[in-house]
């Protein structure tokens, strides 16, 4: 195979750094191409697509979620020795809670 003066074998497959030095493709360029760029172009895009699909769910930060699931644990703690103190079984407590009656006693020991 011939390109440009130059002999190519046909089962020779070029870099991407090769094709974009041979074209002389400008940085402006790459932004614009699908297939052919750089290592660097090709993470940023990736973190854009994950910081877009964090947007769309809503999602937030790690400490905030940490904080938030603390929250919710202490908050089903304090439910069930609530329940526990008012004289509730245990198979009450977990019926109240939605949980299994052993899980009910974990979470108030806790």
């Amino acid at each position: 195979m011939e390109f440009d003066g130059r002999k190519y074998p046909p089962l020779y497959t070029p870099r991407n750094s090769t094709l974009m030095e041979l074209f002389a493709i400008t940085d402006e360029e790459v932004k614009r191409l699908k297939t052919i760029i750089p290592p660097e172009e090709a993470a940023e895009r990736d973190a854009e697509r994950h910081r877009q699909r964090r947007r769309v769910l809503g999602a937030v930060d790690r400490a905030a979620y940490l904080e938030t699931i603390k929250e919710t644990a202490e908050q089903r703690r304090a439910q069930a020795r609530l329940l526990r103190a008012k004289g509730l079984s245990w198979k009450e407590v977990g019926e109240n809670m939605r949980i299994t009656p052993e899980a009910a006693r974990k979470l108030a020991s806790r």
